[in-house]
C-alpha cells in the first residue's frame, strides 16, 4: 500500500514530464509554423504522450486520501475540475487545444502544493534535538557568557 506522500512525489515527477512535452509542443507549433489541431490530426507522438500523462496524474490523484484532495481545493486545485477535464481529453483529443493552457495552469499549483506539502513533511519528521545538543551555543557578541 502506497502512502500519500509517495503518491504526491510520483505526480511532481509526472508534472514535470509534462512542462517538458508541452514545451516541446509549443517548440515544433512554432518551429514546423504548424498548428496543435494538425498533430492532433495526425496523430504525433507528442499529442498520445501528453495525453497519457495527463491521464496518468488523473489515476493517481483519484488514489489520493479525501483529506489530501480537501487540501489541495482549499489551496487552489480542484480534482473534480482536473478529473472532468481528463475525461474530455481522453474522449476526444482534440479538446486537447482547447484545454492545455487549463491544464497547465491547474498543474503549477499542483505542483507548488506538492512543493509546500513535501516540505512540510520533511520539516515534521525529521529528528528533534537531543537533550545534549539542546544547549547550543550562546551568542557572545551580545554579552552572554
Amino acid at each position: 500500500m502506497k502512502r500519500n506522500i509517495d503518491i504526491l512525489k510520483e505526480i511532481q515527477k509526472n508534472i514535470h514530464s509534462f512542462r517538458v512535452m508541452s514545451e516541446n509542443i509549443d517548440i515544433t507549433v512554432s518551429d514546423e509554423d504548424t498548428e496543435l489541431a494538425d498533430m492532433i490530426n495526425d496523430g504525433r507522438e507528442e499529442i498520445t504522450d501528453i495525453i497519457a500523462v495527463i491521464g496518468g496524474i488523473a489515476e493517481q490523484l483519484a488514489v489520493l486520501t479525501e483529506d489530501v484532495r480537501n487540501a489541495m481545493c482549499n489551496d487552489g486545485f480542484d480534482c473534480d475540475d482536473y478529473d472532468m477535464w481528463n475525461n474530455y481529453i481522453s474522449d476526444n483529443p482534440y479538446e486537447l487545444e482547447g484545454r492545455l493552457e487549463s491544464v497547465e495552469e491547474a498543474l503549477e499549483i499542483l505542483d507548488f502544493f506538492i512543493l509546500e506539502s513535501l516540505k512540510g513533511y520533511k520539516m515534521l519528521t525529521q529528528f528533534a534535538y537531543s537533550p545534549e545538543t539542546a544547549n547550543l551555543p550562546r551568542n557572545r557578541e551580545a554579552g552572554d557568557t
